[in-house]
Parts: structure tokens; C-alpha cells; sequence
């Protein structure tokens, strides 16, 4: 499943760059029931656990529930454009790529 929606993702990327980088820049700020959420992933504001933000990549992921593997964005060195899609795992909060 993660490696259709890298594929997809890597299409859209390739088809629309501009917009794709637009979307996957989106957030919003969530209350403490998204954050505690246990597939979502969300990023914490601050030191507080009662609000974050959620990301696109945050949902597709949580909504994709693959076991522990993730859908990973690639950025440049100046991390404001996204390169390509690819596939990871996440175990003890940090992912490693599976591919090159």
C-alpha cells in the first residue's frame, strides 16, 4: 500500500511540482483529541500537549496505517521544495528509508 501512494505521489510531484510543494505545506493547528490520535501524526506547538499541527503527510500516513512503514518526503538542503516520495519505517519515533 505505501509503495501505490509513494508512486502516486511521485506522479503528482513530477506532474505539478508548484502545487504539490503549495499542498504538502499546508497545516493547521489541532485540539488535544487529534493530537492524541493514535495513527495520525501530529507536531506539537510548544511544550504543551493540548494543541499541534497536522500536516498533509501527517493524515495520508495516519490514514494509511501500514504496520510501522511511512510515506517519507524528501526536501532540497534548503528543505522548502519536496524532490520525490519514498517509503520508511518508524520505529522509536525515527525513520529509515527504504530505499536510496
Amino acid at each position: 500500500m505505501i509503495e501505490n501512494a509513494v508512486g502516486v505521489l511521485n506522479e503528482l510531484l513530477t506532474a505539478d511540482p508548484e502545487a504539490t510543494n503549495e499542498f504538502f505545506r499546508l497545516s493547521v493547528t489541532v485540539n488535544k483529541d487529534v493530537c492524541d490520535h493514535p495513527t495520525i501524526q501530529v507536531r506539537s506547538i510548544g511544550n504543551t500537549d493540548s494543541e499541534g499541527t497536522l500536516r498533509p503527510l501527517g493524515l495520508l500516513n495516519g490514514v494509511i496505517q501500514d504496520g510501522n512503514r511511512v510515506i517519507v518526503m524528501h526536501t532540497d538542503d534548503s528543505g522548502t521544495t519536496i524532490i520525490r516520495f519514498s517509503a520508511g519505517t518508524l520505529e522509536d519515533g525515527k525513520v529509515t528509508v527504504d530505499d536510496k
